[in-house]
């Protein structure tokens, strides 16, 4: 309850007039008056002297929140969410009623400025935090797509929420903070006299004049708004639940890394760089865990510590990977593996005017080499490839115009690229991994088919 309407209710409790209550502040009625229109404040030697007057303290004055215990607030009260969200329109609209047209105009350009820069807003975030916050949330087999499409449905549900907050405070500040609608107390009962009967004397109370003041002084906030932040603290808390799972998988994975890191040091210094950077990423997994937590269930959050942790955490992943990089750059590049064992198998092929052999990876490159030999009587292919590797060899012949040989190698399996990695780190070595340096493919052929296959190929491309 505001001050004036306080003022108004304990002088009415003290059965005072306003003009008698004026008489013993030593003021004039119409301040009284002012006062309890909310036209004007009186000073505090003013109001200290209105509690000795009223018998009543300075709690029961002054504006609600700015002393003493406040009232329990009602968690749900939709018919007093509507009501107040019924006096906000009424009082946006007696404010753009009173306005000349340059304050009109004024009021909607600044608006829409307002309105354009949160869809802006809006949309770049909405745009980051689907592209890059939960596109982690992809790697998660099976629900991972699926549960990125719900997360960012609730995000797009927060940020909406945010902006009508956001939007509805920056005009409650900038413009109906502003303007208070006031009645006019002045008006006085008028005598018309009927001229068809002159027995008979009407009449007339003026209507109440309804006049703008400038500058509500308490800033009060609209119950509703106080319903939006809680529905928008609710989401909030929904998506941190969501959260907890990644960042749990994640913590698990970290710890894994860092124990098998240090079980691998005595190969290499590199993998003491990574355990460190693992424990303390590690830390920041069971940082935002502990900030969550006590996010979801209202509990005290420390926040200096919290803070401290984290820029622990930075420095040693910080420190961790610059040594990393040195460690690495040290190392000597190998662009082949002619150092590792390999397996040659051979291919026999059938060439006709229609054949075509096609490598997908890096065929302008001289993966495929080609030998003439008119000696030969059926062409063959020799396929060298690493151990650990393999490759896939299908001939189709469904295609009437062409005739296919297609060669798909495959990639080093998990096991042989751990020891070919843990190997060659001991011995600072580090491999270009490409297909091109895997897998080498001879050709024998006559030279009729040699001019075949290469004018087949050269109609594919």
């Amino acid at each position: 309850m505001r001050f004036c309407d306080k003022l108004a209710k304990e002088r009415k409790n003290n059965n005072l007039s306003q003009e008698q209550l004026a008489d013993k502040l030593g003021v004039s009625r119409q301040a009284v008056s002012k006062w309890e229109s909310a036209a004007s404040y009186p000073d505090m030697d003013k109001i200290i002297q209105m509690t000795k007057i009223l018998n009543c303290t300075l709690e029961d004055l002054l504006d609600d929140g700015t002393m003493g215990v406040t009232k329990p607030y009602n968690k749900l009260n939709i018919y007093s969410y509507l009501q107040d969200f019924l006096k906000f329109i009424t009082k946006s609209y007696n404010m753009f009623c009173s306005m000349t047209f340059k304050e009109k105009i004024k009021c909607l350009f600044e608006l829409s400025i307002i309105l354009l820069l949160l869809i802006g807003t809006f949309v770049f975030l909405d745009e980051i935090t689907y592209y890059v916050i939960l596109e982690v949330f992809t790697k998660i087999p099976v629900i991972g797509y699926e549960l990125r499409d719900i997360l960012n449905n609730l995000v797009i549900v927060i940020l909406l929420i945010l902006s009508i907050i956001i939007f509805i405070h920056l005009f409650k500040i900038r413009y109906l903070d502003y303007f208070i609608t006031i009645e006019d107390s002045n008006a006085t009962e008028k005598t018309i006299e009927d001229p068809i009967d002159k027995k008979e004397t009407k009449f007339y109370k003026e209507k109440q004049k309804e006049k703008i003041v400038i500058r509500d002084p308490k800033h009060s906030t609209m119950s509703f708004y106080h319903f939006l932040m809680k529905i928008i603290i609710l989401i909030l808390k929904i998506t941190a639940i969501f959260l907890i799972i990644p960042v749990i998988f994640t913590f698990i994975t970290l710890i894994i890394m860092a124990i098998v890191s240090v079980c691998h040091i005595n190969y290499s210094l590199i993998f003491l760089y990574i355990a460190l950077a693992c424990l303390a990423g590690s830390l920041l997994c069971y940082l935002i865990l502990n900030f969550l937590y006590n996010f979801i269930f209202n509990k005290e959050i420390n926040f200096k510590r919290i803070f401290i942790m984290m820029i622990s955490s930075f420095v040693v992943i910080g420190i961790s990977t610059g040594l990393f990089i040195t460690n690495i750059l040290n190392c000597k590049l190998l662009d082949n593996y002619d150092d590792l064992s390999k397996i040659t198998k051979t291919e026999y092929l059938q060439i006709n005017p229609n054949t075509v052999i096609y490598y997908p990876h890096d065929y302008k490159k001289g993966i495929i080499e080609y030998n003439i030999d008119n000696n030969i009587t059926e062409a063959k292919m020799e396929v060298t490839y690493l151990s650990g590797t393999t490759y896939h060899l299908t001939h189709n012949t469904e295609d009437l115009e062409k005739d296919y040989y297609f060669i798909y190698p495959s990639g080093i399996d998990l096991l042989n690229a751990y020891k070919i990695v843990i190997n060659d780190l001991k011995h600072k070595i580090i491999r270009n991994y490409n297909y091109q340096n895997i897998t080498k493919i001879k050709i024998y052929v006559t030279e009729k088919d040699y001019q075949i296959l290469k004018q087949n190929s050269n109609n594919i491309e």
